[in-house]
């Protein structure tokens, strides 16, 4: 009968029980994890407070600019009828949107008529070229407009940063709506305004549409792009 010898205490396999106790390293490194997760969030959280902080800042300084340009219409109803003069805001509204806006004030003491793009064009063409000290050649508005800077300072001027005129409509017969060129809105010393709508962007998510009327001059400011044909109806 054959005997088995035994193993010796070496080759023995003990069992070995894995503890739930961390050893002091293992403790730190968790520990740093932690304060790292933590960190992180804060940083996140100061972030989407600024940045929320600068939405409602810039959402105000429109609101601002678009009263500011309100204000620069009334102004003009009420000098134009002290003045006795006809004064006209002019929009140079670029078709290249990376190009730079402009707009500015011009006035006359002459009659002036209510003229639509093609009468302007063809009562321009009447009008002979006359040359500055300079020597360089000009047309003079056949209606005696001249660069005026009582009311809008310089000339051109700027909306403020971040702020675009996205179209201005004409109350002609029809509308007439432009969003590129030279616009003109004019203000007659009876009192009378062109009817008009200027439709001020952001280019992103916030709209203003400053509607102009005729007969009293009254301006209206709408957080939203607004028709002006659908104005007139309801006038």
């Amino acid at each position: 009968m054959n005997k088995t010898t035994p193993k010796p205490l070496s080759q023995l396999i003990i069992p070995r029980f894995q503890s739930n106790h961390r050893s002091p390293c293992q403790t730190r490194q968790l520990g740093f994890s932690m304060m790292e997760l933590m960190i992180v969030l804060i940083i996140v959280g100061m972030f989407v407070t600024f940045s929320a902080r600068k939405l409602v800042n810039r959402g105000t300084e429109m609101k601002a600019e678009v009263r500011r340009f309100s204000a620069i219409t009334k102004r003009l109803r009420n000098r134009a009828r002290l003045d006795n003069k006809t004064y006209r805001l002019v929009f140079d509204l670029p078709i290249d949107k990376d190009k730079e806006q402009g707009y500015w004030v011009e006035g006359t003491s002459k009659p002036a008529l209510l003229l639509n793009e093609e009468q302007r064009e063809e009562l321009e063409e009447t009008v002979e070229e006359m040359k500055d000290k300079e020597g360089k050649s000009y047309k003079p508005d056949p209606q005696g407009f001249v660069v005026d800077t009582s009311v809008v300072k310089q000339a051109p001027d700027v909306l403020a940063d971040g702020l675009f005129f996205e179209s201005i409509e004409l109350a002609t017969d029809p509308v007439e709506k432009v969003s590129s060129g030279r616009v003109y809105i004019y203000f007659f010393p009876q009192g009378y305004v062109q009817g008009s709508a200027i439709h001020l962007t952001n280019r992103d998510n916030l709209n203003w549409t400053l509607v102009i009327q005729s007969l009293t001059g009254r301006v209206k400011i709408y957080p939203k792009y607004r028709n002006l044909e659908d104005f007139l109806v309801k006038e």
